[in-house]
């Protein structure tokens, strides 16, 4: 659920401080760290060191990638054994 949020405040409001997103979302910031390196893995967001900040980005082209590669494979399973 988390990572839903964090999601939706980047693409919505685009970039923002780690610091505030933790606040916003009221986890801390260990376990916000925990959930942007997954979203970060996944290609979904974009971190980038701003001063003593780290901010996030929304990557849209790389979530489009994904979303339409995971529609395919629920519209053809077949090939996602292949």
């Amino acid at each position: 659920m988390n990572r839903l949020r964090i999601v939706q405040i980047l693409a919505t409001e685009g970039e923002q401080p780690v610091s505030l997103l933790a606040r916003r979302l009221r986890i801390s910031q260990p376990l916000m760290s925990w959930h942007l390196r997954r979203l970060r893995r996944a290609g979904i967001i974009q971190m980038e060191r701003v001063g003593r900040e780290v901010h996030c980005s929304f990557e849209r082209e790389r979530f489009a990638e994904l979303n339409a590669r995971g529609f395919r494979v629920l519209m053809n399973p077949a090939e996602a054994h292949s």
